[in-house]
């Protein structure tokens, strides 16, 4: 998909971005490369595509065990908010 130049003006508007011509045709010409890829990744199962890579890359020996490893002691009495033996984090606003 190209996106032309005015394309590129509106979208620049929207964004409140003051963008001279030549930077008009370069983000013409990576906006338009983005566009094209995720038509690419519409066409295809995208899930499917990327289990299948998953089994044909990763074999049983290249997983490694989970095994649980204690911390560095003294790591969580650094944490700024401690509950028992965990961090707690504060909350995202």
């Amino acid at each position: 998909m190209h996106l032309t130049d005015a394309d590129i003006a509106h979208l620049a508007s929207l964004s409140r971005l003051e963008l001279t011509p030549p930077q008009r045709t370069l983000f013409s010409e990576q906006l338009s490369r983005v566009l094209d890829y995720l038509d690419q990744i519409n066409q295809g199962d995208a899930q499917q595509e990327a289990a299948t890579r998953a089994r044909q890359n990763i074999s049983p020996s290249d997983v490694r065990a989970d095994v649980v490893v204690p911390s560095a002691p003294g790591l969580i009495e650094q944490a700024p908010v401690q509950e028992g033996s965990s961090v707690v984090s504060p909350p995202l606003a």
